[in-house]
């Protein structure tokens, strides 16, 4: 259709577009043009909440466009692993033989396509979750967000080696982590799998 291949050619070029152009755009557009969002930092200057709640909205408000940065330039990579996949997944004997059942075309897709399509998406999104720190380092930067990936830079910077390698582990443990817990999930979405 008309509206899957514009969106397909929407997210194609979203994959390609560097993750700090998309934060310098965002940054443009959204904290100096419309004056949205804060230009940078974490937080105000500290004490100048009247509450908790007021610090924490704060915090979140600061995070906002740094965490959708960093989701818009996953979302084309998510969008294409899927649509491939359901693509592969639709023209498998076992959905011909829905469709010959005379079963509804939204049943077939949500309850026999869907299902076996997302066992790559998950995979993709739990791998995603563990590395989103590499992407980190230049986003945090661009927004001057005060995260671990602008640690990592400043200890990169004075050679601050324990502290690398202490941040290093951490990515490191993870990823391990996200990717067993995509095992785990992986095997309640397919029974084959054990």
């Amino acid at each position: 259709t008309f509206f899957d291949e514009g969106l397909y050619g929407v997210m194609l070029i979203l994959t390609e577009i560097p993750s700090f152009l998309i934060g310098i755009i965002f940054l443009f557009l959204f904290a100096a043009h419309l004056k949205w969002f804060p230009l940078s930092g974490g937080m105000k200057t500290y004490g100048n909440w009247t509450s908790e709640k007021e610090k924490i909205i704060d915090i979140f408000w600061h995070g906002m466009l740094p965490v959708i940065t960093l989701a818009m330039t996953k979302v084309g990579e998510f969008y294409l692993i899927s649509r491939n996949s359901m693509l592969s997944v639709l023209s498998k004997d076992y959905i011909q033989t829905a469709k010959a059942k005379g079963l509804k075309k939204r049943r077939i897709l949500f309850k026999h396509g869907l299902k076996n399509a997302m066992l790559p998406v998950v995979t993709k999104i739990f791998l995603t979750l563990g590395s989103v720190f590499g992407g980190a380092v230049l986003i945090e930067n661009v927004f001057q967000y005060p995260g671990i990936g602008k640690l990592m830079k400043e200890a990169i910077f004075v050679r601050d080696y324990p502290l690398i390698q202490g941040i290093f582990l951490f990515i490191t443990i993870t990823v391990l982590v996200m990717n067993l817990l995509a095992d785990r999930l992986y095997s309640k979405l397919d029974p084959r799998v054990k």
